[in-house]
């Protein structure tokens, strides 16, 4: 893999090589983890190198483009600084926005994986590589389904962060669905607070009450 890497002072340098990172833990050389900073973003690319981190810096997301596969498998580590100690979350086929808790302790993926769908993926900094970071997201999924009814299709199913206070997450959840395998689609918008830490469900807003108490959010109901 070939890229340029900005370090803290500015300049640049041009590493090169190979990366091979197992399935779910690694261990990096890094002597800090900001030792190549690209960018602090919350907006990731598979193809493109970034890093993000939280407020305290105790952590850091990277992407590391991988261009020798056939299918788009970038692989998103979190490492702990500084000691270097890494671990794979997932692997990024297009893209995704990373949020962190104000703690650092907790982050949030609202991934992308197709145009059409999002997916929530959580972890926490202290928990063990096999939990289930999927488990609120597919709680999202079945109390989506179940507003907009069982037999309803979902075309598009599109999720952004509107708010995080304490343990309180509240999202946006915008798209389309059919009421039948074949028809016109419908366009359905609500904001809805998650309990993190409990994975339970809280308030469900309207599109009128999200937009006003929350500072104008609104939901997208097309890629």
């Amino acid at each position: 893999m070939r890229g340029i890497w900005h370090t803290k002072s500015g300049k640049t340098c041009l590493q090169t090589g190979l990366i091979f990172l197992s399935s779910l833990t690694i261990h990096t050389a890094h002597a800090a983890c900001d030792e190549y900073l690209i960018d602090s973003t919350q907006h990731l690319h598979w193809s493109v190198p970034s890093i993000t981190v939280p407020a305290h810096g105790h952590w850091q997301i990277a992407v590391y483009p991988d261009f020798q596969s056939d299918d788009n498998q970038s692989p998103v580590v979190l490492s702990e600084c500084p000691s270097g100690q890494s671990r794979t979350l997932f692997f990024l086929e297009r893209n995704a926005n990373v949020y962190w808790e104000p703690n650092g302790e907790q982050l949030l993926f609202i991934n992308q994986p197709v145009a059409n769908t999002s997916e929530l993926l959580w972890f926490n900094t202290q928990t063990k590589p096999n939990a289930n970071p999927r488990q609120m997201d597919q709680i999202l999924r079945r109390a989506t389904q179940k507003r907009l009814g069982k037999k309803s299709h979902i075309a598009f199913y599109l999720l952004d962060m509107v708010s995080w206070q304490n343990d309180q997450l509240v999202l946006s959840v915008g798209g389309a669905y059919l009421q039948k395998p074949v028809g016109a689609m419908t366009t359905y918008c609500f904001g809805i607070q998650l309990h993190p830490t409990t994975l339970k469900i809280g308030r469900v807003f309207s599109p009128a009450e999200l937009k006003r108490r929350f500072n104008g959010a609104e939901c997208r109901t097309s890629p």
